[in-house]
């Protein structure tokens, strides 16, 4: 039992950088927790000793593990705040008429949401749908701007071979 309260107390000293990395170790601890209990008693002079020790490894595993996705939901919270922000950025310019500043600054906003880290999806989803949908309204709005400046370009140049076609026929 001592043999595997000491691997428990091992499997703190592991780096866990994610969320995988701390689901390997929690199935790790469970194996250890089936194992601890396959052994059965030991002397009852030891028994309190070894349970204490037992415990306190547990529970110190748990105090890191909850540190960790405590400071992941922070970490969440920040993301969904940044990207909120670019939303409120999106959504201020997205009918502005300086195309190139403007397309300047979404491009900008899109680069940045890209580095933004993750969101839980849940939130994430809206978040994202609100943004697209405001970079979308500007893009939309300047390409059909552009068709129509073709378009009258086209008429333009169209007129101007009409007009030199009745000039060499005349």
């Amino acid at each position: 039992k001592r043999e595997v309260v000491k691997q428990i107390w091992a499997l703190q000293n592991r780096q866990f950088h994610k969320h995988s990395d701390w689901q390997k170790a929690t199935n790790d601890l469970q194996a250890l927790r089936d194992q601890f209990k396959k052994i059965g008693f030991v002397k009852s002079d030891e028994n309190d000793a070894i349970w204490e020790d037992y415990k306190e490894a547990q529970k110190k595993f748990n105090a890191l593990k909850n540190a960790f996705y405590k400071n992941e939901k922070k970490s969440q919270r920040e993301n969904l705040e940044k990207k909120r922000e670019l939303v409120a950025l999106a959504e201020s310019v997205k009918d502005s008429e300086e195309i190139k500043a403007t397309s300047a600054i979404l491009k900008k906003a899109q680069a940045d949401w890209k580095k933004i880290g993750y969101v839980s999806k849940k939130e994430g989803d809206q978040v994202w749908a609100d943004f697209r949908a405001a970079c979308n309204h500007f893009f939309d709005k300047l390409k059909g701007e552009r068709k129509a400046q073709e378009a009258a370009a086209n008429a333009v140049v169209k007129a101007k071979n009409d007009l030199l076609g009745k000039l060499k026929r005349a």
